[in-house]
């Protein structure tokens, strides 16, 4: 069964590597996310032509916000983390997660879920969350652990001094077998990402 997942790379920056405050025990499988992404959509039993994804954007968009949607992620700026995300824990299954929440008082939440509404209402995907939330994953964590950071200061002094960007549109096609292909539907940021990966 192959499935599709719907990605914009997001770029983070902090002033201190996360490994130096969140403990290396407390950590799973991926541990520390090095390639940040928001997800837009994920399929579990289709696989969404790449060729379709940007001309499903622009459809969902419109000509004039698809065409600021791609200029915000051609632009080299740098937006203060935490005025557009706040710091969160989610559990699923056998893993915490450590994330930064997208906050919905601004543009690219709003984007990023008429999007995600509207991928889903074109390919006639069923999610397994009542609600979109965007956002991105900053350590896959073992159970119980996520949530002591959430009131940790040394990681709120590192990320109100951090930093994002928003780049590419990606999307990768998971295999049975736990591995999975990934390919840029834009290009602007591509060689960068390529040394975090």
């Amino acid at each position: 069964m192959m499935n599709s997942c719907i990605m914009l790379a997001v770029s983070l920056h902090t002033p201190t590597d996360l490994d130096s405050i969140i403990d290396n025990s407390d950590l799973r499988e991926d541990g520390l996310v090095k390639d940040s992404h928001i997800t837009i959509l994920f399929d579990k039993v289709k696989e969404i032509p790449r060729d379709e994804v940007l001309p499903s954007i622009s459809e969902i968009l419109g000509d004039e916000d698809y065409l600021v949607f791609l200029e915000v992620l051609k632009d080299n700026n740098k937006f203060k983390l935490t005025d557009i995300f706040e710091l969160s824990t989610f559990e699923n299954g056998d893993s915490d997660y450590l994330i930064m929440r997208l906050k919905p008082n601004n543009e690219m939440y709003q984007v990023l879920s008429k999007l995600n509404s509207g991928l889903i209402k074109k390919y006639g995907t069923e999610s397994d969350f009542i609600t979109y939330k965007p956002h991105m994953t900053l350590a896959e964590m073992i159970p119980g652990t996520a949530s002591k950071y959430l009131n940790n200061k040394k990681l709120e002094a590192v990320l109100k001094d951090s930093k994002v960007g928003f780049e590419d549109i990606i999307i990768s096609y998971g295999h049975d077998e736990g591995k999975y292909d990934k390919y840029n539907i834009t290009t602007f940021h591509a060689i960068e990402r390529l040394f975090r990966e």
